[in-house]
């Protein structure tokens, strides 16, 4: 057996990083147009929106969307990559040379560790950011939504428009999976910003279409304070609509998804779908490491007797199976089934399970 050079391993890593570039801004400009025909219909019926908004949005959006399709790319880029470089005879001449797979494929393997970790430490806080300038644009162009806040002590802040009036809700802590907030402080404006009333009450429970507050004290410009037994205010959210209006998964970086959990476990509210968000995020340079090592052995074993176009339906394949099955194991996850780590790691574990079944099936060393 030859030892590997310096020079080989840098000439098939450079090869593998160039092919997963490509093929992710092919996926990304596929995606793109995908994402901008759907937004560009959704503003379709807002004459007032610049003609520009559309771009801004997508664009806003993309670097989310490139962390969701990495591990994709990687699959059809080591198809891809191995395919050619067995077609032009390099792996031929390499392997005739007594290099083992394990060591041609260390290089591209480093390679595809990199961009797990660059995505998860550089990618992922930028996402987050561009993300949350997406959502506060959406929400200008699409008002009518609830808007909650998480302050660094664990209380929230809730905002709802009804009826052309404006309710900024405080609470303590949220209870019954948000159908009732305790230790309240409403404040009501109007539509043009003017204060009306503040309204004060231990509890207030949702009761379908309404708030209910009990022995409330009340508050109003030039009027002496006044307690009431009761109050009714009118809402269209229900508790999905608040649990959701606080910052969504993606919204935060994975250097902000631990402490905001704690802080959202200090409210009452359900906290599943962050920790599996942190959890994803954690096992993502490991997954894109599987999926490498999940398609190497389809292009070494079938490279030679199968068309390049075969190996990329292979791959998308996989691709689909596997986005099905993290799906799959999120929703069991966030629904208490299953232990959310265990559902966040497992489509890693089961990929390279498979991965090392797959090299021993064809017998690559």
């Amino acid at each position: 057996m030859r030892s590997f050079s310096s020079t080989l391993a840098f000439y098939l890593g450079r090869r593998f990083f160039t092919t997963t570039f490509l093929t992710t801004l092919l996926l990304g400009i596929f995606v793109f147009l995908l994402d901008f025909v759907e937004v560009t219909r959704r503003l379709s019926g807002k004459s007032d929106i610049a003609s520009d908004t559309a771009m801004q949005l997508v664009l806003l959006k993309m670097p989310h969307l490139l962390l969701d399709i990495a591990p994709f790319a990687i699959l059809l880029a080591t198809l891809v990559c191995l395919s050619r470089l067995n077609r032009d005879s390099e792996l031929i001449a390499i392997r005739a040379s007594g290099v083992p797979a394990r060591q041609f494929l260390f290089p591209p393997l480093i390679v595809c560790f990199i961009i797990g970790v660059f995505n998860l430490a550089a990618l992922n806080p930028f996402a987050a950011a561009t993300l949350k300038n997406y959502q506060r644009l959406e929400a200008e162009i699409f008002p009518g939504s609830t808007h909650g806040l998480v302050t660094k002590g664990g209380h929230i802040w809730l905002k709802q428009s009804e009826k052309g009036q404006d309710y900024i809700i405080y609470a303590k802590s949220v209870q019954a999976s948000g159908t009732r907030l305790d230790g309240t402080t409403v404040f009501r404006f109007s539509h043009d910003g003017d204060f009306v009333q503040r309204m004060d009450a231990p509890q207030m429970v949702m009761r379908g279409k309404e708030w209910r507050l009990e022995n409330v004290l009340l508050m109003r410009p030039g009027v002496a304070t006044e307690r009431q037994s009761s109050v009714v205010l009118p809402t269209n959210l229900t508790p999905q609509d608040i649990r959701n209006s606080f910052s969504s998964p993606q919204t935060l970086s994975v250097w902000e998804l631990g402490t905001f959990i704690d802080r959202l476990k200090n409210t009452g509210l359900p906290t599943q779908a962050h920790e599996m968000r942190f959890q994803r995020l954690l096992a993502s340079p490991l997954f894109i490491l599987a999926m490498f090592l999940l398609g190497a052995p389809f292009a070494l074993h079938f490279s030679r007797q199968r068309s390049l176009a075969n190996l990329i339906v292979i791959g998308v394949t996989f691709g689909f199976l596997f986005y099905l099955f993290t799906t799959f194991t999120s929703a069991f996850g966030m629904a208490g089934r299953i232990n959310i780590m265990l559902a966040a790691w497992l489509p890693t574990i089961i990929a390279s399970l498979l991965a090392l079944s797959l090299f021993l099936h064809f017998r690559e060393e």
